[in-house]
Protein backbone atom coordinates (compact mmCIF):
# COMPACT_ATOMS: atom_id res chain seq x y z
CA UNK A 1 0.00 0.00 0.00
CA UNK A 2 1.59 3.52 -0.84
CA UNK A 3 2.33 6.07 1.78
CA UNK A 4 -0.10 8.90 1.16
CA UNK A 5 0.99 12.61 2.11
CA UNK A 6 -0.06 13.11 5.98
CA UNK A 7 -1.11 16.45 4.90
CA UNK A 8 -3.43 15.23 2.09
CA UNK A 9 -5.07 12.73 4.57
CA UNK A 10 -5.54 15.46 7.19
CA UNK A 11 -7.45 17.31 4.53
CA UNK A 12 -8.94 14.53 2.85
CA UNK A 13 -10.98 13.99 6.21
CA UNK A 14 -12.23 17.59 6.04
CA UNK A 15 -14.40 15.89 2.92
CA UNK A 16 -14.79 19.00 0.32
CA UNK A 17 -14.05 22.20 2.46
CA UNK A 18 -12.70 25.39 1.19
CA UNK A 19 -9.08 25.77 1.28
CA UNK A 20 -8.24 29.34 1.49
CA UNK A 21 -5.00 31.24 0.79
CA UNK A 22 -3.24 30.04 3.35
CA UNK A 23 -4.07 26.55 3.73
CA UNK A 24 -3.10 26.43 0.26
CA UNK A 25 0.22 28.16 1.25
CA UNK A 26 1.47 26.25 3.71
CA UNK A 27 0.68 22.89 1.38
CA UNK A 28 2.93 24.47 -1.27
CA UNK A 29 5.60 24.80 1.79
CA UNK A 30 5.50 21.52 2.39
CA UNK A 31 5.50 20.30 -0.82
CA UNK A 32 8.96 22.42 -0.95
CA UNK A 33 10.36 20.60 2.28
CA UNK A 34 9.24 17.65 0.40
CA UNK A 35 11.37 18.15 -2.64
CA UNK A 36 14.05 18.87 -0.50
CA UNK A 37 14.16 15.77 1.54
CA UNK A 38 13.54 13.85 -1.67
CA UNK A 39 16.77 15.44 -3.07
CA UNK A 40 18.77 15.32 -0.01
CA UNK A 41 18.01 11.54 0.66
CA UNK A 42 17.47 10.54 -3.04
CA UNK A 43 14.22 8.49 -2.27
CA UNK A 44 11.11 8.40 -3.65
CA UNK A 45 7.74 9.90 -2.49
CA UNK A 46 6.67 6.69 -0.61
CA UNK A 47 9.69 6.68 1.03
CA UNK A 48 9.12 10.35 2.08
CA UNK A 49 5.79 9.97 3.12
CA UNK A 50 6.44 6.59 5.16
CA UNK A 51 9.28 8.82 7.03
CA UNK A 52 6.89 11.59 7.81
CA UNK A 53 4.24 9.65 8.98
CA UNK A 54 6.55 8.04 11.36
CA UNK A 55 7.81 11.37 12.38
CA UNK A 56 3.93 12.51 13.47
CA UNK A 57 4.03 9.41 15.21
CA UNK A 58 7.05 10.32 17.56
CA UNK A 59 9.83 8.81 15.66
CA UNK A 60 12.45 10.39 17.94
CA UNK A 61 15.92 8.30 19.41
CA UNK A 62 17.11 8.56 22.81
CA UNK A 63 19.00 11.68 21.74
CA UNK A 64 15.94 13.38 20.65
CA UNK A 65 16.67 13.43 17.04
CA UNK A 66 14.79 12.28 14.18
CA UNK A 67 15.20 8.65 13.15
CA UNK A 68 15.52 8.18 9.74
CA UNK A 69 17.49 5.60 8.26
CA UNK A 70 20.50 7.47 5.65
CA UNK A 71 22.35 5.54 2.95
CA UNK A 72 25.59 7.51 4.59
CA UNK A 73 27.12 6.66 7.63
CA UNK A 74 28.84 9.31 8.48
CA UNK A 75 28.29 10.25 12.23
CA UNK A 76 30.31 8.66 14.84
CA UNK A 77 30.46 8.56 18.39
CA UNK A 78 31.68 11.88 19.21
CA UNK A 79 28.65 13.36 18.46
CA UNK A 80 30.10 14.77 14.93
CA UNK A 81 27.15 14.34 11.83
CA UNK A 82 27.32 15.06 8.19
CA UNK A 83 26.08 18.02 6.93
CA UNK A 84 23.62 15.85 4.92
CA UNK A 85 22.92 14.56 8.24
CA UNK A 86 21.80 18.06 9.42
CA UNK A 87 20.19 18.93 7.11
CA UNK A 88 17.98 16.31 7.20
CA UNK A 89 17.10 16.93 10.97
CA UNK A 90 16.23 20.72 9.67
CA UNK A 91 14.23 20.07 7.03
CA UNK A 92 11.85 17.44 9.38
CA UNK A 93 11.59 20.01 11.66
CA UNK A 94 10.38 22.46 9.38
CA UNK A 95 7.81 20.17 7.94
CA UNK A 96 6.87 18.88 11.04
CA UNK A 97 6.25 22.70 11.77
CA UNK A 98 4.30 23.29 8.74
CA UNK A 99 1.81 19.55 9.31
CA UNK A 100 0.71 21.49 12.87
CA UNK A 101 0.31 24.73 11.36
CA UNK A 102 -1.78 23.13 9.14
CA UNK A 103 -3.94 21.00 11.64
CA UNK A 104 -4.10 23.91 13.87
CA UNK A 105 -5.16 26.02 11.42
CA UNK A 106 -7.83 23.75 10.27
CA UNK A 107 -9.27 23.32 13.57
CA UNK A 108 -9.58 26.88 14.82
CA UNK A 109 -11.43 27.25 11.51
CA UNK A 110 -13.53 24.32 11.72
CA UNK A 111 -14.79 25.56 15.08
CA UNK A 112 -15.40 29.48 14.13
CA UNK A 113 -17.84 27.63 11.31
CA UNK A 114 -15.40 28.97 8.41
CA UNK A 115 -14.62 31.96 9.52
CA UNK A 116 -11.61 33.05 11.52
CA UNK A 117 -9.99 36.85 12.90
CA UNK A 118 -6.36 35.33 13.49
CA UNK A 119 -5.66 39.32 14.73
CA UNK A 120 -7.59 38.21 17.81
CA UNK A 121 -7.58 34.58 17.86
CA UNK A 122 -6.40 32.93 21.20
CA UNK A 123 -5.47 29.12 21.76
CA UNK A 124 -7.23 28.43 25.20
CA UNK A 125 -5.38 25.42 27.11
CA UNK A 126 -7.47 22.33 27.84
Amino acid sequence: MPHTDPIESVLDKLEGAHLDGHIIHLCTWSDVVKNDLRKTLDRDDAFINKTLAALIDGALDQNGRYHYKSSDSAEDTKEQFSANYVRVQCLLSEWLCIYRAVNVYLDATHYKDDAIDLESFSFEAG
